[in-house]
């Protein structure tokens, strides 16, 4: 295990937070189009993983994995317009609807990574 500052350093989540920032326009255009009131509790969970990403609490992958399996429960229309990052960002079950070719890329990128 490494114990140098760069693997205790706060990870910039920059890029990230701004792909939520685009889930959250998709699901506020989303809502604008239909009279159904189960995007607001899904729009309340994306502000607080926004937060909870921009902080790096503890939790933030799981709070990302409900409300992303969550979207894909209850609108699966919009499941096609989220950014395939999100997935290998927050990991677990999520990394089913990833292919393999998608998973090996994500993979050598992060091996890549200093």
């Amino acid at each position: 295990m490494r114990t140098d500052e760069a693997s205790t350093a706060p990870r910039d989540h920059s890029v990230n937070l701004q792909r939520l920032r685009q889930l959250k326009m998709l699901l506020g255009q989303a809502r604008s189009q239909s009279e159904s009131e189960d995007f607001d509790p899904l729009v309340a969970s994306l502000e607080r993983l926004q937060e909870a990403v921009q902080a790096q609490e503890a939790d933030y992958e799981i709070l990302g994995q409900d409300l992303l399996l969550r979207l894909h429960r209850r609108f699966p229309s919009l499941w096609e317009a989220v950014d395939r990052h999100l997935l290998w960002f927050f990991g677990g079950e999520l990394l089913h609807f990833l292919s393999d070719e998608e998973l090996d890329a994500f993979q050598a990128r992060e091996d890549a990574a200093p």
